[in-house]
């Protein structure tokens, strides 16, 4: 896993780059389906999470493919 500023989404098959998209992540699917293509999640829900649990949870425990920011 890395963070980038910026990903390529290809229509109907997720990010490049991601191991979901080349079918070899650990939950790929036997056939494609389209709701593999992608995950997303607030920042400000990773954020919540870890003030309310007391554990020290950021984004790249989350393990999503983007986290973006409500306010972008």
């Amino acid at each position: 896993m890395e963070s980038r500023e910026s990903v390529r989404a290809v229509p109907g098959k997720g990010l490049e780059g991601d191991r979901y998209l080349a079918g070899i992540g650990t939950f790929s699917p036997n056939s494609y389906k389209p709701d593999f293509e992608l995950t997303l999640i607030e920042k400000e829900q990773i954020d919540a999470f870890a003030l309310q649990s007391c554990l020290p949870f950021t984004s790249r425990h989350a393990r999503r493919n983007i986290v973006r920011s409500a306010w972008i």
